[in-house]
């Protein structure tokens, strides 16, 4: 607040004290009652009871189990197959005969096939991770963060290798130097 010129606002030095104690008073006050303009709530809480945002991420979260449930399901399904494939006709409902049943036939025991291959590969599949070179990895951030955290960085401390340029002498317009 900048300050104010005496002789303009205030009659006397009694007028003066009271308004400068009001404001004092004011200030302290909404120092009290000072909210903060960020969340800092804890992230964890639960939200409300009735915000639309809970209910669809519930509904969103209900979907992907269900979901995850199918996949299991079917992964199941083909895990206790043992790896036969049945050759047997498929399921015939009335009005299902055509000339392109052996066609049909035999692409159903393609993707079976293929499902079955694929189901063995995802078994079979090596992990990607190296746990020794995020280990590694981990322990050379750990010593570069020690050496950012301390007050004399060695790299900031290091000589310069060669000097500093040097301004060239300024010329007049007269050609003397």
């Amino acid at each position: 607040m900048p300050p104010e010129p005496r002789a303009l606002w205030y009659s006397s030095q009694v007028c003066e004290m009271r308004v400068l104690e009001r404001n004092r008073r004011h200030h302290e006050q909404n120092l009290q009652t000072i909210q903060p303009r960020i969340d800092t709530r804890d992230p964890r809480r639960p939200r409300g009871a009735n915000s639309k945002a809970t209910r669809l991420e519930d509904e969103r979260a209900a979907a992907i189990l269900h979901e995850n449930t199918l996949l299991l399901r079917k992964l199941s399904n083909i895990l206790q197959r043992d790896g036969s494939v049945d050759t047997a006709a498929p399921k015939v409902y009335p009005g299902q005969y055509s000339m392109n049943d052996a066609q049909r036939r035999h692409r159903i025991e393609r993707i079976d096939n293929e499902n079955q291959a694929l189901l063995k590969r995802l078994q079979y599949m090596k992990p990607t991770i190296d746990v020794d070179a995020f280990q590694q990895h981990w322990a050379q951030h750990a010593v570069f963060a020690a050496r950012t955290r301390t007050l004399a960085n060695p790299l900031l401390m290091a000589p310069r290798t060669r000097p500093r340029p040097v301004s060239a002498p300024v010329r007049h317009a007269g050609g003397h130097s």
